[in-house]
């Protein structure tokens, strides 16, 4: 017996993950297409690749299919509202947000806090969603913290711009040495 879908939902929000924002163009219209997605992880390094998990149901995933091509864009923790914005069903989801275009023609936010300009490299059936690898032919980095989605809800890293503390013998974690 399985894990129900809502459980698996409710278990799996439990990890915080960076929010992406997932884009292409569609090689026949032109058309932008992009969604926010928190399913994305490094594969190898050697050669580059990465993947990303897109629900067969959206629009952007036979744009993606159809393209070949696709941007990740890390997002800033400054810019929730453009997470939101992708994450919702608009026509027109790049209105006011600016973009260029690298390699493959597919968009790279302007302020994205890591951008990854990939070739679709190979594609997966992965039950309800595609899991599609991706080959980085460009990329790139600025200073910033990424957005964080926890538990349903946007979350920054505060703790980070604290100095962290030196841990002594006494500080030590209460669950260690029922692990020893």
């Amino acid at each position: 017996m399985s894990v129900q879908a809502e459980e698996l939902r409710r278990l799996l929000a439990h990890l915080a993950t960076g929010v992406t924002i997932v884009a292409t163009r569609h090689p026949d219209t032109g058309d932008l297409y992009g969604l926010t997605a928190s399913s994305f992880a490094s594969v190898s390094l050697s050669p580059p690749l990465v993947l990303v998990c897109i629900k067969t149901s959206l629009r952007s995933h036979d744009a993606i299919r159809g393209a070949g091509a696709f941007s990740i864009n890390v997002l800033d923790q400054n810019v929730e509202h453009v997470a939101r914005r992708f994450a919702r069903r608009l026509a027109n989801k790049f209105r006011g947000v600016p973009f260029h275009e690298l390699l493959t023609g597919a968009p790279v936010l302007d302020g994205a806090l890591v951008w990854l300009d990939c070739r679709t490299w190979a594609a997966y059936p992965g039950g309800d969603h595609t899991i599609y690898v991706g080959e980085v032919v460009a990329g790139g980095a600025r200073e910033g913290f990424p957005l964080i989605h926890h538990r349903g809800t946007y979350a920054r890293l505060a703790s980070i711009r604290a100095p962290r503390p030196v841990l002594t013998p006494q500080h030590e974690m209460p669950w260690k040495e029922a692990m020893s």
